[in-house]
């Protein structure tokens, strides 16, 4: 008795045919991988710009809101505006003033007029230029010591308490030595003062993108606050004959408006500083690389604020979000 064994091989059709449909499926996987990595890395970099926004915009809608709160109403804000640029927003600094609740406590003056006494404010008195030097009689603002409220890299704001129609002067101090702070005033100026003047000096948050870098980085009094915003503006809206409504020539910071409010000169031309209502809050983030989607390159520079759009950016591969915020400001109004 005899055992036959049949074995059966692939033909060669059989193993061409195999490595084709296997070609073929190991394309369509990498071609969906690809697909779904460049949709996961889009993803990524907009959520990232988004929540960048998000926080910055927070923070700056609290400061917004609490700025003016126990000061000279005119030294609530201040700022460079620029239209080839970003613009520079100063806020009072309501973190370094004692609560009103505590002021209460202690019986003292609480008429909103707080900040630190300049002593060489005589009648040529002119807070300008890039290196100007403010003698104060002291370093803090309350009516009582407790603390330096001053530091390099903060902002401050300059006024005359006894004049709201002066001019309000803002920079950035460079230096501190005893009482005496070196500003930066920048192109603001609070014009030459009268002999019955009383200037103060109000800390400041000073809110500024640094373009020196790549990206972009938002900063507040020196910190970075978010990297990837490609541009940041304010508008403003001077209530002048306080109906509450915009009339012409009450909007500053616009395409349609009129520009640079604390900058405009002479300083008859400049607006009641008082009657500042509320802020609009302009920013733009964009992604920190390019689209890796070759189909998808017509990002472009966003037009916010009174930015012209010639000096953004034209068409690249980024993406971008813009975030529009108006924000009243409580403690100025009436």
């Amino acid at each position: 008795m005899t055992n036959s064994r049949t074995t059966r091989a692939f033909t060669l059709l059989e193993l061409l045919l195999s490595m084709v449909i296997l070609s073929g499926l190991i394309f369509v996987m990498t071609s969906a991988f690809l697909v779904q990595q460049r949709t996961y890395v889009v993803v990524d970099q907009i959520s990232e710009a988004q929540q960048n926004m998000r926080g910055v915009t927070d923070l700056i809608e609290r400061d917004v809101r609490r700025a003016g709160y126990m000061v000279p109403r005119q030294a609530a804000v201040c700022g460079y505006d620029a239209t080839t640029g970003p613009d520079t927003l100063y806020l009072s600094h309501t973190d370094v003033i004692r609560s009103v609740f505590d002021l209460e406590d202690d019986n003292l003056d609480l008429s909103g007029n707080l900040g630190a006494p300049v002593t060489n404010d005589t009648s040529t008195f002119n807070a300008t230029g890039s290196s100007f030097t403010l003698q104060l009689s002291r370093l803090w603002v309350d009516a009582a010591a407790d603390g330096d409220d001053f530091a390099v890299g903060d902002g401050v704001i300059v006024v005359n308490k006894n004049n709201t129609d002066q001019s309000v002067a803002c920079g950035t101090i460079t230096s501190i030595a005893g009482n005496n702070l070196t500003v930066d005033f920048g192109a603001t100026s609070t014009g030459a003062v009268d002999l019955n003047a009383d200037v103060v000096v109000i800390p400041a948050i000073v809110y500024v993108l640094d373009t020196g870098v790549s990206p972009p980085r938002l900063m507040r009094n020196g910190q970075m606050l978010a990297s990837g915003v490609e541009d940041f503006q304010v508008t403003y809206f001077f209530d002048q004959n306080d109906d509450l409504v915009v009339d012409a020539g009450e909007m500053f910071g616009t395409a349609t408006g009129t520009n640079r409010p604390w900058e405009l000169t002479p300083a008859a031309n400049r607006p009641d500083f008082t009657s500042l209502r509320s802020l609009g809050i302009n920013i733009v983030t964009a992604t920190r690389q390019n689209d890796p989607n070759t189909n998808y390159r017509l990002g472009k520079g966003q037009v916010t604020g009174n930015r012209t759009a010639a000096s953004l950016v034209s068409i690249d591969g980024k993406r971008r979000r813009v975030s529009s915020t108006r924000v009243r400001l409580r403690n100025v109004a009436g």
